[in-house]
């Protein structure tokens, strides 16, 4: 004797709740691991910048280091005043985790350095750094190269951009600290 249709049903609900279940389960595992494996990296300075301060500053930080913050003597100082901004991280109006003020404090201090050559060579063509190196770049022992031509960026930098030997090598050191969350 055959199933009844009502048999046939109950049976394809079952088998599809029982599936769906498996399936729903992975998807907010693959959802949520993102979130678990940022737990054991270094804070990431861009997302501190952006959720915390970008309200009530500038939008983007490179804008906020450019027009606020300088270095003296290789520390982070605030134009306006002189004072480290190490200080007045610390003791900031809207509360900063030591972590998270460490973070910024390390990323200014690399944007100074870095004398904002991205953004006088680079941005007219390119989107913003942290993001081009993120999706577009990935790094293999040492060498970074382009996430689908492989090609090593260095050596293709010397040929792009109009870029000096020596603006290379910054560029390049700019796109290892994007690449590498723990050393933000």
């Amino acid at each position: 004797m055959g199933l009844s249709m009502f048999q046939r049903r109950k049976d394809f609900q079952s088998t599809f709740t029982r599936y769906f279940g498996v399936i729903a389960t992975a998807c907010a595992f693959l959802v949520s691991a993102p979130a678990y494996a940022q737990t054991s990296l270094a804070p990431d300075p861009h997302v501190i910048y952006e959720t915390r301060c970008a309200s009530c500053h500038e939008p983007h930080a490179r804008d906020f280091a450019k027009k606020a913050l300088e270095l003296q003597n290789g520390a982070v100082v605030m134009r306006s005043s002189g004072a480290p901004l190490a200080l007045f991280l610390e003791h900031h109006p809207r509360g900063l985790p030591p972590a998270d003020a460490a973070a910024l404090l390390k990323q200014f201090s690399a944007m100074l350095q870095t004398g904002f050559l991205y953004q006088e060579k680079c941005v007219a063509c390119h989107e913003r750094a942290s993001t081009l190196a993120r999706l577009r770049l990935f790094e293999r022992e040492g060498v970074i190269e382009g996430r689908y031509t492989h090609r090593d960026i260095s050596e293709f930098l010397r040929n792009h951009g109009r870029l000096t030997s020596m603006e290379v090598d910054t560029i390049m050191k700019m796109f290892h600290r994007q690449l590498s969350p723990n050393a933000h």
